[in-house]
């Protein structure tokens, strides 16, 4: 969450957790295709209060319009193997 990647000062220093993994292999996915930067809706909205949230979803059309890419996390989706 916003508050555990607060106090944790960086995402690579959370404690190992299914949601953490989550993180770090979007992190390093998005480093393998040639980005230092990346935004997670996990980890970058401040869900705490409905006004930073509602405030959040209103500009997200804006952050993502200008992305470089795009990597979507779906949970009951099976790998084809």
């Amino acid at each position: 969450s916003f508050q555990d990647v607060n106090i944790a000062k960086s995402m690579w220093n959370l404690p190992d957790t299914p949601s953490s993994d989550k993180l770090h292999n979007f992190f390093k996915e998005m480093h393998r295709l040639g980005h230092n930067w990346a935004w997670s809706d996990t980890c970058c909205i401040d869900k705490a209060t409905s006004s930073t949230l509602v405030q959040s979803l209103t500009f997200m059309y804006k952050w993502y319009m200008n992305l470089a890419a795009t990597l979507v996390f779906l949970a009951d989706t099976m790998h084809p193997s």
